[in-house]
């Protein structure tokens, strides 16, 4: 019987063939066996190797689509560093914010407000999921004009592949004056 762990890299899987019986198994059956067991390995090392190629298309169209993305969007686990980061968020931060913590890279107060996601009770995945929490920023940049964000917060700690709170962070300072002009 083959034996594959969920997630097993190909080159990991194993094969397991036994043989028992009451007396010794002659010479002339071992070679039979040996093959045998060899087509089983490379028939689980394919399965592997398939899920595998399937994980690594789904990572380049996840790619394809947040890289082209106007947004900012942001993995941020329970430690308060950054995980992930689309690359748009360069130009926002004037760096990469893969490793930095929140406070320094925006501040304490939105910092705070990001990490109450992690007091509220984990929300279920699925249909079900309770709308993002959402806030407006000014964000001040040392060196460079502040920016106006609106800010949404989602849980996907219960995602087996993000385990944090999602920022999707939306560049609004061309529109911000035209706003204070219709509310006045």
């Amino acid at each position: 019987s083959a034996i594959v762990s969920p997630g097993t890299p190909p080159r990991q899987a194993v094969l397991a063939l036994g043989v028992a019986g009451d007396r010794d198994l002659p010479a002339d059956r071992l070679g039979p066996l040996e093959i045998l067991a060899a087509q089983g390995s490379l028939a689980v090392s394919r399965v592997a190797l398939g899920r595998e190629v399937a994980r690594r298309a789904g990572d380049a169209f996840f790619r394809a689509l947040t890289e082209n993305a106007a947004d900012v969007i942001m993995i941020v686990p329970r430690d308060g560093r950054v995980s992930y980061a689309t690359p748009n968020a360069d130009p926002l931060f004037g760096r990469d914010p893969v490793g930095a913590t929140l406070d320094r890279l925006i501040g304490s107060d939105y910092a705070a407000w990001v990490m109450t996601g992690f007091t509220e009770p984990e929300q279920q995945t699925g249909p079900a999921r309770a709308a993002p929490a959402a806030a407006d920023w000014s964000l001040a940049r040392p060196g460079r004009p502040p920016v106006q964000l609106d800010v949404a917060r989602a849980d996907l700690r219960g995602e087996p592949t993000v385990h944090g709170l999602v920022l999707t962070l939306r560049d609004v300072t061309p529109q911000h004056p035209l706003e204070q002009d219709l509310r006045h």
